[in-house]
Parts: C-alpha cells; structure tokens; sequence
C-alpha cells in the first residue's frame, strides 16, 4: 500500500466517511450519469460496539442477531455505497429537507470488503481511485 493508501486508512480508522462523485459514462454499470443526475461514492469503515445493546437472557433472539451483525461487520469493516440519483427540483427539495426519497435513486449498490486493497479495486473499477477521496461533506450531494 502506498502513502496515500495509509492515509486514507488512517482516516477512514478515525471515523471520517470519503466520498468521491460520478460523472459522465460508466461503463462497469453500463450506464451514463445524464445532466439532470448525479452520482457518488461514499466509502466508510464500519464498528460495532463492544457493549451489547440487549441482554442475552432476556432477549436471546435480538443477542443472537448483534452476535452475528457484529462478526460479519468484523470480517468486512469497510463499506462502499454507490448511487445515481435524480437531481431533485429546487421546490421538492424545500418539502424533503434536501433528502431525496427512494424513487430518487436510478442506482444503488453496496459492498461490505474486508480491506482497504478491497475498496481501492472497487473504486478502480468506477474508474476512481483512493487518491482523490474527500470528506463526504466536501462533495456535491442530494
């Protein structure tokens, strides 16, 4: 991994959620992100808590979900969201809190990978790369 890949590491590991956005043809989806669209990745790192949100005599079925939840957030921490959504008229935006509703979205896809070489492959194939990763925050969103 190189420098920037441990950087990108090092802030994904402090909680900071990356995002990088879609334009134009996209081939891996067959897809082209049309003028009145937009599109993004959003990449994250995953923790549960330690402490069991139900008690384990009481509630064994609900112990039992967190248990599995827990061991499969920790054999694949990174998540990587991806989505085209259709860019929301200025007067729907007033009615949603800029949210836009599930009918929005043209695409979706989710992977949960268990490293970072992982994710870079996934971006690699949207034609992206870590490298250009900003704070979600930084990013032309919904």
């Amino acid at each position: 991994m190189n420098i920037d890949g441990h950087k990108t590491e090092g802030r994904l590991k402090s909680g900071k959620v990356l995002g990088l956005n879609l334009t134009g043809n996209i081939p891996v989806l067959g897809l082209t992100i049309a003028p009145s669209e937009f599109g993004y990745i959003e990449v994250r790192r995953t923790y549960v808590s330690p402490v069991t949100p139900c008690d384990p005599e009481t509630e064994r079925e609900g112990y039992l979900r967190w248990l599995t939840f827990k061991a499969e957030t920790e054999r694949n921490p990174y998540h990587v969201h991806i989505a085209i959504v259709r860019e929301m008229p200025e007067e729907k935006k007033a009615r949603s809190n800029d949210f836009p509703d599930n009918d929005d979205y043209l695409f979706i896809n989710n992977y949960d990978v268990s490293s970072i070489t992982e994710v870079e492959e996934i971006l690699n194939r949207h034609g992206k790369s870590l490298a250009e990763a900003k704070p979600l925050r930084e990013l032309r969103l919904p």
